[in-house]
């Protein structure tokens, strides 16, 4: 009955979020030229070979969400290079998936 409620409740599982296994920390380091490094930091035990993670960018101004493969570094570590992170308001996510229907996201917080 558990794994129901997860797989029916998506990312807005109560789970996702409170620390531990099911946490994932988001960083955006901005460099030269318009390009951004994207980052998402997991806990490894939760990683296997058919889990991905990908970044989804809304900025108001777009007609349409960008969505990024996130290449997996090791150690837990996820990211993606690119050019198109908008200088102005944007809301970034970080979706986690894994086997069985598992997901979670996270909305990037600047420090």
């Amino acid at each position: 009955m558990l794994t129901l409620i997860l797989t029916a409740s998506g990312c807005s599982t109560p789970l996702a979020g409170t620390g531990g296994i099911s946490d994932m920390r988001l960083t955006v380091e901005r460099q030269v030229s318009n390009e951004a490094r994207i980052e998402a930091v997991l806990d490894e035990s939760i990683i296997s070979d058919g889990s991905w993670v990908m970044f989804e960018i809304k900025a108001p101004e777009d007609k349409g969400d960008i969505w990024l493969q996130a290449k997996y570094e090791g150690n837990g570590v996820y990211s993606a290079d690119t050019n198109q992170l908008p200088d102005k308001e944007y809301k970034l996510l970080g979706h986690y998936y894994a086997g069985g229907g598992f997901h979670f996201s996270r909305q990037y917080a600047p420090n």
